[in-house]
Parts: C-alpha cells; sequence; structure tokens
C-alpha cells in the first residue's frame, strides 16, 4: 500500500457542494475537511475539471461560474493538485487493459498511485478494492471519521456554507 495521502475523486467533491443530498454532502463534507486539516488531500487537473463541468451543469441547484471558478481555486490552493502526465497516462491505458476499468477512472487511480496516495475517495470503482498500491475508500458506506458527530444533532455541514469562501 502506498502512504498516508488522500486522493479525492470529483464525486466526493461534488456531493460536498451539492445541497440537493444532504446526508451525502455532510459525509463528502467531512471527507473533505479531513483531508483538507491533515493536508493529505490530493486531486489531480481532470478532477477539477469535472468538478467545474458538474457543479454548473449537471447538479440539481448549478452554481454559477464565477462561484465554481472560485472553488476550483480555492481547492487548487488548500489541495495538492497532481499535474497530469503522459507516464501517468501510460500507467492508466495499462490499468484499462488490465481491470477493464474506463480511462477516467484508471486516470485516477494512476495519479493517486503517482502521488503516493493510501486512498481514494470515490463512489466509484468498488469498495476496498486495492488499484496500483491504493485503496478505494467509498465514503458511503465507509463513514469518514468524524461523520457521525457533525450529523447527529442535526445541522452540520448540509446546514453550513463549508467550505465555499
Amino acid at each position: 500500500m502506498n502512504g498516508s495521502r488522500d486522493f479525492l475523486d470529483t464525486n466526493v467533491l461534488v456531493y460536498a457542494f451539492d445541497r440537493s443530498d444532504p446526508v451525502r454532502q455532510a459525509m463528502a463534507s467531512q471527507v473533505l475537511r479531513n483531508a483538507m486539516d491533515a493536508r493529505s488531500g490530493v486531486v489531480c487537473v481532470q478532477v477539477l475539471k469535472e468538478f467545474f463541468q458538474v457543479v454548473t451543469r449537471k447538479i440539481p441547484d448549478p452554481l454559477v461560474l464565477t462561484e465554481a471558478r472560485a472553488l476550483v481555486r480555492d481547492l487548487a490552493t488548500a489541495l495538492r493538485v497532481n499535474e497530469d502526465t503522459l507516464d501517468i497516462l501510460r500507467r492508466a491505458t495499462g490499468l484499462c487493459e488490465v481491470e477493464r476499468i474506463s480511462i477516467w477512472d484508471a486516470f485516477i487511480v494512476a495519479s493517486a498511485a503517482a502521488a503516493g496516495c493510501g486512498r481514494i475517495w470515490t463512489e466509484d470503482l468498488g469498495h476496498d478494492r486495492v488499484l496500483l498500491g491504493v485503496r478505494i475508500v467509498n465514503p458511503f458506506v465507509e463513514a469518514p471519521e468524524g461523520v457521525h458527530e457533525r450529523t447527529a444533532g442535526g445541522g452540520g455541514a448540509a446546514d453550513d456554507d463549508w467550505p465555499a469562501t
């Protein structure tokens, strides 16, 4: 297994800002908060592009472009951004062939492995699976540390604007 860094997939970031599902929003927000607090969070450029597209066009209450752009900037500042490289692409295409997963998912795994991540937080790829030495963790199956305290008495991440600036 790789190190203590946590790779955050697009779907986790989207849920953190999508108010249409307060339970998933609370869980995803906690994953993001934990990664930011521990300074262990990693994304790649692909994740930030996908995030921008989804939150401005595909969620029930889309963000305005200026807000989404500011969020991408803030996420890129708060998290480590692993650059997309040809080496990562080569590894991803090999993973596609061996594991029969999409190039998009394979690129996430290869990027996480290249960044030394021990986990990928995602609802995709199968919970508790290990690919390229990185464990897949579905935050909606295995709740992130701290989520129960934030959601137990009402309120919590779904009721505040965190982590928007």
